[in-house]
């Protein structure tokens, strides 16, 4: 599959390359990013499929019945530790969202 892709850079921002595979409808497989601050980088990110099958989706990825609403904080805090984050920088983000929840919150009444 790779050496099929079509390798490109994105128009509007140079330090996106990105690679589009054909045989799955120019679907895209692999970006990297690199971020900078004016003349320096301050950081890259790597997106890589690795692996893929053809064919209908499982039925299970649209299995909603597993879920459960969270408020915006909680949603955070568990997606963050899932990531591996300090608790510190948990705890910052999750002060930032305070306001953010009281509102949601506000809505759920």
């Amino acid at each position: 599959m790779v050496d099929r892709c079509k390798r490109s850079r994105h128009r509007q921002n140079p330090d996106v390359e990105a690679w589009h595979a054909p045989a799955f409808d120019c679907e895209e497989v692999y970006r990297f990013i690199t971020f900078t601050n004016g003349a320096s980088v301050t950081g890259s990110s790597e997106k890589c499929v690795t692996s893929y099958s053809l064919g209908e989706p499982a039925a299970s990825l649209f299995d909603v019945f597993q879920l459960r609403e969270a408020s915006p904080i909680r949603a955070s805090e568990l997606q963050y530790r899932r990531l591996g984050y300090p608790e510190a920088m948990i705890q910052k983000h999750s002060d930032e969202l305070k306001e953010f929840e009281a509102k949601y919150l506000a809505r759920q009444k």
